[in-house]
């Protein structure tokens, strides 16, 4: 029998189709020696096969990986603004030490006693210090809010690209799963007449572009919301530094004027004192001369009525008996004024201890006040690192 080839039929095909070669010891059968060729409808299906396989693969796997590229920039966009909010709730937590520390000063200098318990600068700059503090608050605070609801609108488009690359995944899987050696095929009449499709390719195409699209949008919301987070942070920890200087200014003006008044009270009080002692060493010479004078006045007294036993004969107002007379006049008059002055003197000596301790009262109370301003409240404000605390 003629056996059949044709130069035109590939090595491979033909191969696969030939006839088992004879055995040795057995006659050569005629149709074992015919070459089978295969129609050329069997290649043209396998290559359609192959072809739309091939197209249905590169248009899903091109959109699935856009989808996935999207969503992996998404992802990492989230993450940065978790970062962000973070970033915020720790400068809201930073300023609760400042804040602390503006109220604790607040509180050391209700303290003060006397005239130093004054609605002064230094108590105004306080005030002022924890109300723009509590206002920067505020402000973070509703940036953190954005920033959460932010974070939703993310997670939701992440979860509509998730959705969208495993619709892709699987349609993907369905059309690559079946193939000439898959099990249970069957051959369904008319199927393709059938028209299951919910929307066209071009719609197809716009739903995958869309998603994208609306991804980007919001990675750009999120991204323009995490610079007006920088700009804000950046603006409240200049106006915080601000008013934390002032504040500070405002102490060491204060704890300046202190010491120049207690100074002063000091010298002031050493000149009452010297007049103190001046006036003390006065008043001595002055109660020892009223002293002597009254010795004096009751022995001229005393000789007065004892010249009243005279006898009767010897009873005259003679002349010792007129100086006598005249000398306690005298005494008298000079005791009088003697007493006086001791009296001026020591309602002045009086008025003088007065104004002493009031001096010393005063001082005391600057000593306090200073202490307050100087060591609780300035040794507050000096071991707080402010500088490091309102970073972003």
């Amino acid at each position: 029998m003629e056996q059949i080839a044709d130069p035109s039929i590939p090595t491979k095909i033909g191969e696969f189709y030939k006839t088992p070669r004879p055995h040795p010891w057995r006659p050569t059968i005629g149709y074992e020696l015919v070459e089978a060729t295969p129609l050329e409808t069997d290649e043209k299906v396998q290559e359609g096969q192959l072809e739309s396989g091939r197209k249905l693969g590169e248009k899903i796997t091109f959109w699935r990986n856009e989808v996935a590229l999207e969503l992996e920039k998404l992802i990492t966009e989230s993450n940065k603004m978790q970062e962000c909010r973070r970033g915020l709730q720790t400068a809201i937590q930073n300023f609760e030490g400042q804040l602390h520390i503006a109220q604790e000063c607040l509180y050391h200098r209700e303290s003060r006693k006397g005239i130093d318990l004054v609605h002064d600068e230094v108590e105004y700059a306080l005030l002022k210090e924890i109300e723009t503090i509590k206002n920067c608050q505020k402000k973070l605070e509703q940036f953190i809010d954005k920033c959460v609801a932010q974070l939703t609108n993310n997670r939701a488009i992440q979860h509509q690209l998730q959705v969208n690359i495993q619709d892709k995944e699987t349609a993907l899987g369905v059309c690559h799963q079946l193939n000439n050696f898959s099990r249970g095929l069957q051959c369904y009449a008319g199927v393709e007449k059938y028209y299951c499709s919910v929307i066209g390719a071009e719609s197809w195409v716009e739903a995958s572009n869309a998603a994208i699209r609306k991804s980007q949008a919001e990675r750009a919301k999120s991204c323009r919301l995490r610079d007006d987070v920088g700009s804000a942070v950046k603006t409240v920890g200049c106006e915080v530094l601000e008013i934390w200087d002032d504040t500070t200014k405002a102490l060491e003006r204060r704890v300046v004027e202190m010491l120049d008044a207690k100074g002063k009270l000091q010298i002031h009080l050493r000149k009452i004192q010297q007049e103190i002692f001046g006036i003390e060493k006065s008043m001595e010479p002055i109660r020892k001369t009223i002293a002597g004078k009254s010795s004096a006045l009751k022995v001229a007294r005393t000789r007065l009525e004892a010249r009243t036993h005279r006898p009767e004969a010897e009873s005259c107002n003679d002349h010792a008996q007129l100086r006598m007379s005249e000398e306690v006049k005298d005494i008298n008059k000079i005791a009088r004024d003697t007493s006086m002055k001791l009296q001026r003197f020591e309602a002045q000596h009086q008025q003088l201890l007065h104004t002493r301790s009031n001096l010393e009262s005063d001082l005391k109370s600057k000593i306090d006040a200073l202490f307050i301003d100087r060591e609780k409240c300035m040794g507050l404000r000096r071991s707080y690192p402010i500088s490091s605390n309102v970073k972003f």
